[in-house]
């Protein structure tokens, strides 16, 4: 190949990779943060339930929503690909339930 082409394919290159790697990086991370909302409103959802229900107080933990059949599986956090503990405490604030910070 001649001096020309070879730099005219690195250029190409070159500048799909600086297109393509910080969308790639944006999309991966907009999807973890969906994916994160997803589970914590699974979580709130639960809890929100168990309230209005009068079975839990304004305070509860991950582990007595289990206990008391409103959270029926393990949740995994995808921030850290583990489960939420059990002893995560949610507090019911402003009509809504929140992590305990």
């Amino acid at each position: 190949m001649s001096q020309n082409k070879i730099v005219f394919w690195i250029t190409i290159l070159a500048s799909l990779v600086i297109i393509a790697l910080p969308t790639t990086l944006k999309i991966v991370e907009h999807h973890q943060e969906k994916l994160y909302l997803v589970a914590t409103k699974k979580i709130f959802e639960s809890a929100l339930d168990c309230f209005y229900e009068d079975v839990c107080s304004e305070d509860i933990t991950i582990g007595e929503l289990k206990s008391s059949g409103y959270l029926k599986e393990d949740v995994v956090n995808p921030k850290t690909k583990m489960f939420f503990s059990n002893d995560l405490v949610l507090v019911y604030e402003n009509n809504q339930f929140q992590f305990k910070k």
